[in-house]
């Protein structure tokens, strides 16, 4: 009786399927086993990716390979379609580490301050919204005028008015968000002053509608492609 029982579960997990008009349907869903494949070495640096390449240490055929720049963030080495599941195996993969600036955060003035200066490669307008943030960090900032585009912001100590500022957007800054052994793609910004309760924050708006990832991934494909023309490497490397 319980073997009945098993031999009924058995077959009721196994999958019906439906010849119509020449394709057939299964009312479960079915996994395919695919060829075993490697655990590809994963790398924070462009540097690394290119160095396994080059030292050849897997007899790598060169010819059936191709390089894919996914974003500005990701490479993959990718293997040849196999023939089993038409996907391609990873040989090897570099995710860039770097840990980008969080826009649209509101943030303050000291801690901006600093992640501007870390976070950001040098640019004149770089020096210059750190020295108009610093003038700001002890003193009370009150926004006097604001028509979208740009700010006035009246600094008082005590109960002196000492200067008004205009904040002139946008910002022409460089952060790091990619390869560090690619040049850092430089985008326009918009700065924002808010207050809340007597508090003042901080913040940064990207406003180039991701065009700095087109740049970004043209560089990467520009450095690895050079590299290999130099190692007399020829793999493909689309981007």
């Amino acid at each position: 009786m319980i073997a009945e029982a098993i031999d009924r579960i058995l077959r009721l997990s196994e999958p019906n399927l439906v010849h119509m008009d020449d394709r057939t349907y299964s009312d479960k869903t079915l996994t395919l086993i695919g060829p075993p494949r490697c655990a590809p070495f994963s790398f924070e640096r462009l540097a690394g990716f290119i160095d396994y390449i080059a030292n050849q240490r897997d007899d790598l055929n060169t010819e059936t390979v191709v390089i894919v720049v996914e974003g500005p963030r990701s490479v993959r080495l990718l293997g040849a379609l196999s023939s089993v599941d038409r996907s391609r195996e990873c040989y090897t993969a570099a995710e860039c580490a770097v840990s980008p600036f969080k826009f649209g955060d509101r943030i303050g003035v000291e801690d901006f301050v600093i992640r501007i200066q870390t976070q950001f490669e040098e640019t004149p307008d770089r020096e210059r919204l750190v020295k108009m943030v610093s003038s700001m960090s002890v003193e009370e900032a009150v926004t006097i005028a604001d028509d979208g585009y740009s700010q006035k912001i009246a600094t008082r100590a005590g109960v002196t008015l000492l200067h008004t500022t205009k904040v002139a957007n946008p910002f022409s800054l460089a952060p790091f968000r990619t390869f560090v052994e690619v040049a850092q793609p430089t985008s326009p910004f918009l700065f924002r002053i808010h207050q809340n309760n007597g508090q003042m924050t901080c913040g940064l708006y990207e406003c180039d509608n991701g065009k700095w990832k087109i740049d970004a991934v043209k560089s990467i494909q520009s450095w690895i492609a050079d590299k290999l023309g130099k190692a007399k490497i020829k793999i493909p490397v689309l981007a």
